[in-house]
């Protein structure tokens, strides 16, 4: 699989509010962070409050971040877990990002499908999902062009999605090993759920989906090269 390189010339600064200072990378005219956001508190200084049972995630309609399967084991290679009223609320984006509305990930996919980053190299292939996935961490498989089919191949863009599945609004956990899950800051006008974003493991494709608010799922933040 023939790809185009990533920019690796432009570097952009990214720290969150607690002072966490992130990698990021330089696709097409976006600049995305390449790890899953760990910011406790939003720009205002208020606090995303860490959930620590499902009643408390489901009841209360403020912005709560969670660590995958309640391990704090698990944080410092997924960072948090995050409901949709974090993105509703306030601004949790380091300064100078956004949460990535449906748009962004568009610009994103259609870059990709137009500059060889797709597993077939055509530009109208929706497989792209290896670009975006980490080489490690996947279960994997022998679907041909899926993330979990010869991991060797993935990450061709440096995002490095990361499958830590997503919770529900009920506080069961799926997908570990298996799915990156991402939120957009979109809602879906038909449901007014907001849109997410999918990798699995035993596909090529990047999902589009929608959720309940009270679910959660990883942040990445974006912006514009300059």
């Amino acid at each position: 699989m023939a790809c185009t390189e990533k920019d690796e010339t432009l570097s952009y600064s990214c720290v969150d509010a607690d002072g966490n200072s992130y990698k990021t990378v330089v696709i097409g005219n976006q600049v995305w962070m390449a790890e899953n956001l760990k910011a406790t508190h939003y720009q205002s200084g208020a606090e995303a409050y860490l959930a620590s049972g499902s009643t408390i995630w489901t009841d209360q309609p403020v912005g709560m971040r969670y660590y995958t399967h309640n391990n704090l084991n698990y944080f410092n290679t997924y960072g948090y877990l995050y409901n949709w009223y974090v993105i509703q609320n306030d601004n949790i984006a380091p300064e100078g990002w956004r949460i990535p509305t449906e748009e962004d990930w568009q610009v994103l996919e259609n870059y990709l499908r137009a500059n060889g980053f797709s597993y077939d190299q055509s530009d109208s292939s929706d497989m792209i999902a290896k670009a975006l996935a980490t080489k490690t961490y996947w279960k994997t498989c022998s679907l041909e062009g899926a993330v979990g089919c010869n991991l060797s191949l993935n990450n061709a863009t440096g995002f490095s999605a990361l499958p830590g599945g997503y919770r529900t609004d009920q506080g069961t956990f799926y997908y570990e090993k298996e799915a990156s899950c991402f939120w957009t800051a979109t809602r879906d006008s038909a449901t007014n759920k907001p849109y997410r974003k999918v990798l699995y493991y035993d596909r090529g494709e990047l999902f589009t989906g929608s959720l309940d608010v009270k679910s959660a799922c990883y942040i990445r933040c974006v912006r514009d090269v300059e």
